[in-house]
């Protein structure tokens, strides 16, 4: 073969790993939610540094994966992604043994991959670096503004476009309103409501039973107003069972509201693994009245006094602990 058929297939196999962080670091921007809930089910952090660091990696698999296709600083990317596959090995090494996830968000929840599925990918990455160890940095004569860009637009993309929760609710977010008046008509003078109890969970829907009974608010409480196809809803139910378990909040004390058919709410229950939690379920037009069409909304009680309404990107863990405990 011709040095420069074999230079191409060097190139080739140095490009692919750039290609496969930034696909990494797209699909992970795409799915952001739920790979901040993966990354906060391991209680490591509480949400908001979890939501900063998700970000953080997000915009270092962006930044490397550039370097790496454009040979820019290439000694210090190549460095970086032989350390980085390591880290992200042993981890998942780590989930394989002591985990039963079904995915390990290597590339969000776009493409699932196995632990053991992305750590083979890992030692094929990795086989594919010390191929191209010797490739040296393609001087650019703007070099320095190419690396500014990229980096900027790792930054405000993650941080600016999607930003975590904390720099959301300083920057976008305006004070969560509700119908206080179709509220307390619903809840606290109005009398009997259906109550779903879940009968079994066996079957592909949760079988569940609907009665009418009275829904008392006594002590501290929050309730949860979600629409069962809402992705955002389901996304926010997805955070709540990762604080309560993290913060070791009682269940008893969350209650969700629902409206729509039985099967729709058996879904959403089955989605979000949200069977332990007591769910209740109110008229359509009641529901949009009261939350005034935002869903899911997010309400404190404490007894019959409304203490805090928030939406789920405000929902975290000072906010559970200070109404809930």
């Amino acid at each position: 073969m011709s040095k420069k058929g074999l230079q191409n297939i060097i190139t080739v196999l140095r490009i692919l790993p750039g290609i496969m962080f930034v696909c990494s670091a797209v699909l992970k921007l795409i799915s952001l939610d739920s790979f901040e809930i993966y990354l906060y089910s391991f209680g490591l952090f509480d949400f908001v540094i979890t939501a900063l660091s998700a970000r953080l990696l997000i915009a270092a698999e962006f930044v490397i994966g550039c370097f790496l296709i454009l040979k820019l600083h290439y000694r210090f990317a190549w460095t970086a992604t032989l350390l980085v596959l390591c880290a992200f090995t042993v981890f998942l090494v780590y989930v394989m043994m002591f985990r039963e996830d079904d995915n390990c968000y290597c590339f969000g929840d776009i493409i699932k991959l196995k632990p053991e599925e992305s750590i083979i990918k890992n030692i094929i990455t990795i086989f594919l670096l010390i191929i191209t160890r010797k490739e040296k940095s393609h001087e650019y004569r703007h070099k320095i503004l190419i690396t500014n860009v990229i980096t900027i637009l790792s930054i405000i993309i993650p941080f600016f476009i999607m930003p975590a929760d904390a720099l959301y609710n300083m920057i976008y977010s305006r004070e969560r309103k509700l119908n206080n008046e179709v509220f307390r008509k619903t809840f606290l003078e109005d009398e009997k409501k259906e109550l779903i109890t879940i009968v079994s969970t066996e079957q592909d829907l949760p079988d569940i039973v609907i009665d009418s009974t009275s829904l008392y608010i006594q002590g501290k409480k929050m309730m949860i107003f979600i629409a069962p196809g809402c992705k955002f809803c389901m996304t926010g139910m997805k955070k709540i069972n990762m604080m309560t378990e993290n913060l070791n909040i009682n269940k008893n004390d969350i209650k969700i509201i629902a409206f729509g058919h039985e099967k729709s709410i058996a879904g959403f229950i089955k989605e979000t693994g949200s069977d332990s939690y007591e769910y209740w379920r109110i008229t359509p037009p009641e529901a949009i009245d009261i939350c005034l069409g935002r869903f899911p909304t997010f309400i404190f009680m404490e007894n019959d006094s409304i203490t805090g309404v928030y939406d789920y990107r405000q929902i975290d863990d000072k906010i559970m602990t200070a109404h809930l405990k």
